[in-house]
């Protein structure tokens, strides 16, 4: 190949990688249920977090973005066409009355970054026009294209072709047609043709739109006319115009409807509309309607002033005089009082629904260098049951007890100074809105300063000081309000040893002052010791806290046989084929501290929140921490001599497997693993060990009787006990426990493991357990267990659950059940599942079809259901 430049070498394992993973890019499911349909239908997927949003790892939206950027690493242009007029063919004439150029046998024509190649042709240098036939292949900026026949102009890259056929890169659609003309470097119109997102290696087209006439322009839209929608070659749909973005950027159109039909909710339809206002902002609309339930609308505003000013929001409208008095499955026991029969928060549906989110976040440009921002972030619903039948996850999650909105400015003063102002509103939807304490506003000035008093001296010991002024506005409906203000000055000496040990000398004082507006206690408040039920306007509190604190560590290296066990165990699965386990390092770190509060009088005065109860204290701490990291490395019989052919880290895929088998949310026990150029190694933490207590002496004063009576008194702690394994990315197991050690019972533990193979097989899973106040088994105890697991039945097979399991009540709270296949080159697949919930009480079947690249078909139907007001 003459002026080819080629490069022989083993495909590298990041071409393995992607195009094994392609077909994931086009597979776009959505399943849809009536819990989900009124929130927007959005995927607020988390990662490849087990959760009830996404039974398949692979639709999370991480996933998706991890996709493609693998895709763009190997599709990614590799240079350009030189620039001037080349042509080239084994047989070569020359017209001198035409000015043209006629070639045989193979040619290559080059000018102005375009360059065409066929069997035969001829080029005109005068005017730069070319006929060509014969396996014809176009290269241009717009990408590759392929055709019989071809008249074509260099400079302004148009031509008239027959038998076409090419890809819209950037929108993944596959074009045939008949005759097509390219009128522009990006616009295409065609006769008798056919697309589809389809990239089938056997050249099958499963699904394809053919249309009489279409126009398609890249980074545009296509329309076609007269256009036939055909599956597995049966027509299933017509439409006499179509319109779609091929295009990567957001288009302004009609996003995938949802329907579905359910007994409850009759009837739902939902068709959400984006409209894009201009580069930098886009709204959308989503009208929806259940024909026995409800009918409303979303819209959702998002705006980027800039890099560092950005703007969400959005609202939610649902009209419920469909449903009139149906609860639709809710269970709203919780809403009274078992023992009184007294009504704890408002249990009542509003027929106007609304629901609210506004989030917003500012900083000044960095050229501007002015020392301030804004962060708010607002939530809102009209009913304390909005978020159990409508899951809007920028509102809140399903199972929230309360909504906290918040805007805080903070910016610097004087230089020295850094201010704040906050506001801060809870809206309580389990317990009685009127007694909860809002803080509107929160004032607060700090400073800090450090000394050297003793000068550099070998033990860095320095005097670091800092002191802090809050004002806060606490207000409420039922019960005592008013202001509160707290100065908080503090100072620390801090120093180490060589590198033996580090420790550190603290004290600080609180300050605090109230002034009451209303003094009276909450209705439902316990009196005073003295049996008032009222405060002092005026009170206030002097409270000193000291402290100790000193911690050290000691680590070990350590070589790893090549091919022992241990290196097996750290390198099992084709995902870490290219590295090995080679050091291991071993660290303990102990640590103890010691906090002294004062006994202060504190029963009378106001209690807003933490901070107005210090209990007297002679505390110490005590524990350590022991981890055991490895170093991973190429082995060196595989590091390749040739560095063309080496990847680098930039085109090493830097998938993170330890999420998708490690990361159970807030509450998680084990680290994901971290992912760095393999070239350099890689370390990873391999196991985890670490215990803590507290002993305190006050508590140790009191009598064993005492103690026994009251297990509070106890002097020592639970212990907290907490270990990690995670040797591979294929496998991680952990536990963490508070162990009440006077009636040896475990207070709380959490078990998680998580499996995964080769076919990405997996298994997560955590079992949670949080006992009473006195570490028994009865009483007030919870048990959840919470799995996702999928399993690869064929390569176009895939089931998927999720379920969440409460142990006390014997009870499943919420499952769902996934069957996924996938056609043989995976531009199209089906859903088929079945879901419950218990509040509300819904059962439901679960169908989506997907075309790769269009979108989906989604339908949910429900079932009968039991229980429940109908």
């Amino acid at each position: 190949m003459s002026g080819s430049n080629v490069r022989f070498g083993r495909v590298s394992q990041v071409e393995k990688l992607s195009f094994k993973s392609f077909g994931n890019l086009v597979l776009v499911i959505g399943c849809v249920s009536s819990t989900a349909f009124y929130s927007g239908g959005k995927a607020y997927a988390q990662g490849l977090n087990p959760d009830r949003k996404t039974v398949f790892s692979e639709d999370t939206a991480a996933r998706k973005r991890q996709e493609q950027q693998k895709i763009r690493q190997v599709t990614s242009a590799q240079g350009e066409a030189a620039p001037g007029v080349d042509f080239q063919a084994p047989i070569i004439e020359f017209d001198r009355n035409k000015n043209e150029v006629i070639g045989k046998g193979g040619v290559t024509i080059s000018d102005s970054g375009v360059q065409v190649q066929a069997d035969q042709g001829a080029f005109n240098t005068e005017t730069r026009e070319g006929v060509v036939s014969g396996n014809v292949v176009v290269s241009t900026s717009a990408g590759v294209l392929g055709a019989d026949t071809a008249t074509f102009k260099m400079p302004t890259e148009t031509g008239e072709f027959g038998k076409i056929d090419f890809e819209v890169e950037d929108g993944g659609f596959h074009v045939l047609s008949e005759k097509a003309r390219k009128v522009s470097e990006f616009e295409f119109e065609l006769d008798d043709s056919s697309f589809t997102t389809c990239h089938c290696a056997d050249g099958a087209r499963p699904w394809e739109v053919k249309s009489d006439r279409c126009s398609i322009t890249q980074e545009g839209y296509a329309h076609s006319y007269d256009s036939k929608l055909y599956f597995e070659g049966l027509p299933i749909f017509y439409t006499p115009y179509l319109a779609f973005p091929v295009k990567n950027e957001r288009a302004s159109g009609l996003l995938p409807p949802q329907w579905g039909i359910g007994n409850r909710d009759g009837f739902m339809f939902r068709q959400p509309v984006l409209a894009i206002i201009d580069d930098s902002s886009d709204l959308t609309i989503s009208p929806f309607i259940a024909t026995k339930s409800r009918v409303g609308a979303e819209v959702e505003y998002q705006r980027v002033f800039s890099r560092t000013n950005k703007l969400t929001t959005g609202l939610l409208y649902s009209d419920e005089s469909l449903r009139g008095d149906s609860l639709r499955g809710l269970n709203i026991s919780d809403a009274t009082d078992p023992t009184t029969g007294q009504e704890i928060y408002d249990a009542s549906i509003d027929k106007n629904r609304l629901g609210a989110y506004y989030k917003h976040r500012w900083t000044p440009d960095p050229k501007l260098d002015l020392p301030i921002e804004f962060v708010a972030d607002g939530r809102y619903t009209s009913d304390n049951l909005f978020l159990r039948e409508i899951a809007e996850s920028d509102i809140g999650d399903k199972q929230s007890q309360f909504l906290t909105s918040t805007a805080v400015l903070r910016g610097r003063v004087l230089e020295a100074i850094n201010a704040e102002g906050r506001a801060e509103y809870n809206q309580m939807l389990l317990s009685d809105q009127d007694v909860q304490t809002q803080r509107v506003p929160e004032l607060s000035l700090s400073t800090g300063e450090t000394f050297r008093p003793w000068g550099f001296n070998p033990y860095g010991l320095k005097l670091v000081t800092n002191a802090g002024a809050v004002a806060t506005d606490f207000v409420r409906q039922d019960g005592y309000d008013g202001w509160r203000y707290d100065l908080n000055p503090r100072t620390a000496v801090p120093f180490h040893i060589s590198n033996y040990m580090k420790g550190q000398f603290s004290a600080e004082l609180h300050q605090t002052q109230y002034n009451l507006r209303d003094t009276m206690l909450p209705s439902t408040a316990t009196p005073l010791p003295d049996g008032s039920t009222e405060l002092d306007s005026s009170s206030s509190r002097t409270l000193p806290i000291l402290g100790y604190g000193m911690s050290t560590g000691v680590e070990r290296v350590f070589e790893v046989d090549r091919g022992g066990w241990l290196s097996r165990l750290a390198n099992m699965g084709a995902k870490y084929e290219r590295s090995e386990l080679v050091r291991l390092k071993h660290t303990v770190e102990p640590m103890v501290q010691y906090t002294y509060i004062p006994g202060v009088s504190q029963e009378d005065l106001p209690l807003f929140d933490q901070l107005d109860r210090y209990r007297e204290r002679s505390l110490v701490s005590y524990g350590f921490t022991s981890r055991l990291y490895g170093r991973f490395m190429q082995p060196l019989e595989r590091t390749r001599s040739v560095e063309e052919l080496t990847s680098s880290g930039q085109t090493l895929p830097m998938v993170d497997l330890g999420s998708s088998v490690l990361d159970f949310g807030r509450n998680m026990v084990l680290a994901p693993a971290q992912n760095v150029d393999l070239r350099i190694g890689e370390v990873r933490q391999l196991a985890l060990l670490s215990a803590r207590q507290t002993y305190d002496f006050q508590k140790a004063s009191n009598t064993q009787d005492m103690v026994s009576s009251d297990p509070s008194l106890d002097p020592f702690s639970d212990l907290n006990l907490g270990l990690s394994l995670s040797p591979s990315t294929y496998f991680s197991a952990g536990a963490q426990t508070n162990y009440h050690m006077q009636d040896s019972t475990f207070s709380s533990y959490a078990l998680s493991v998580g499996l995964m193979d080769d076919r990405e097989d997996t298994l997560r899973a955590r079992y949670t357990f949080v006992g009473d106040s006195a570490g028994s088994s009865g009483g007030n105890t919870l048990g959840q267990l919470e799995a996702n697991a999928e399993v690869a039945l064929h390569s176009r097979f895939k089931a998927g659950a999720y379920v969440r399991y409460d142990t006390e009540g014997s009870q499943v709270i919420e499952s769902r059940g996934l069957l996924r296949f996938v056609n043989s080159c995976r531009c199209w697949s089906m859903d088929l599942g079945y879901g419950e919930t218990i509040n509300p009480d819904r059962k439901q079947v679960l169908f989506a079809f997907t075309f790769g690249g269009l979108g989906g078909i989604t339908q949910g139907v429900g079932l009968p259901q039991g229980g429940g007001q109908q």
